[in-house]
Parts: structure tokens; C-alpha cells; sequence
């Protein structure tokens, strides 16, 4: 893993010299909201009986007279504007202008013609409005494997399935009836 400088040295500087905060002025709205909010706090401390309301310090005059510090970005940078490759942006004279409009007109038709001729070409043979039924392939069942029991075993679990079906049996017994089968030579 590897740390970059820039980070190792924020770090540092933070440790060791306290953090530095910066904060952009407030705008006029900002700083009138706030004054309000002060104002507010101050009138309902002074409504609550038997509260003491906090001494606020009045600015100095050097405070009052300094400008609060303003944010400055390192690097600002123009939004970037895309425009495409296959356009390139060329001053060109009206009569330039208007072939290259007329060329694109033509190139427009063109292609229209092109769409709306070639849905209306048939495959020939075919009557037009003629509607051919597609059947679905038919597939023959799939052969069962034959059985690796004895057909006498066979016939006696399918009249035990019979029973079980029927409730005559119970699934425990089923169960023990049918392991019994399968376990006769």
C-alpha cells in the first residue's frame, strides 16, 4: 500500500501545527439570517425568568473594519465543452454554409427513399396480404430406458403403490413393504 506525499504531509502539518480550517465569507442573505438568529436567541434567554443570558462580546472596531477571508480554489478550470469528432467547428462563408446545407438535404433524402423502399419490396412467389400459418414442428416422446427391475417386482410395487394411493396402507408401512421388495432376489 502505498501512501502519497501529499497525504503524509497534510497529516504532519495537522499533528503538529493544529488544523486550518478554511471558510468562505458569508454571503449578505447569510449574514443577515444569522444576526437574525442571534437577535432570536437573545429575546427568548431574556423571556425564560431566572436564566441568565450569556454576555455576547461586541465586535472590535478592527473586526467590524476587516473583511472576513475568501476562499480561493488552486486551480479553476473553464467547464469542459464536447463537441464531436466527425464535425469539426469551421468558419465558413453563407454560400459555403448553404451548399453544405444542401448536400446534407440530399444525403437526408436519400436515405428516406432508401427506408421507405424497403419495406414495400416482396419476396417474390408471395401474394401480398396473403397470411401463411406456421405450424410448430412436432417431436415424437422421448423412449423410457427399460427398467433394471424384474417385471414380477414391478407388478407387485405398482399394486403396493395401488394401496398406498388409496390409503389403504400407511406410509410407513409402504415404505417397509417396499424396501422389502426391492430386497428379494
Amino acid at each position: 500500500m502505498q501512501i502519497s506525499k501529499t497525504f503524509l504531509l497534510a497529516c504532519t502539518m495537522t499533528c503538529c501545527a493544529g488544523s486550518i480550517s478554511l471558510v468562505a465569507a458569508d454571503s449578505p442573505s447569510q449574514a443577515q439570517a444569522r444576526e437574525a438568529l442571534r437577535k432570536r436567541i437573545a429575546e427568548l434567554n431574556a423571556q425564560e425568568p431566572g436564566t441568565k443570558t450569556p454576555a455576547q462580546k461586541a465586535p472590535s472596531a478592527e473586526q467590524k473594519a476587516a473583511p472576513a477571508p475568501t476562499f480561493q480554489p488552486v486551480a479553476q478550470q473553464p467547464p469542459a465543452t464536447v463537441t464531436p469528432a466527425t464535425t469539426p467547428i469551421v468558419s465558413s462563408s453563407p454560400e459555403e454554409t448553404a451548399r453544405q446545407r444542401e448536400a446534407v438535404r440530399q444525403k437526408l433524402a436519400e436515405l428516406s427513399a432508401q427506408e421507405t423502399a424497403a419495406p414495400t419490396a416482396k419476396p417474390p412467389g408471395k401474394k401480398s396480404g396473403a397470411v401463411t400459418k406456421v405450424t410448430p414442428p412436432t417431436f415424437a416422446p422421448l423412449e423410457t430406458p427399460p427398467s433394471a427391475v424384474p417385471a414380477t417386482k414391478e407388478a407387485k410395487l405398482a399394486d403396493l403403490l395401488r394401496k398406498y394411493k388409496a390409503d389403504d396402507i400407511t406410509p410407513e408401512d409402504y415404505h417397509k413393504a417396499r424396501a422389502r421388495i426391492l430386497a428379494e432376489p
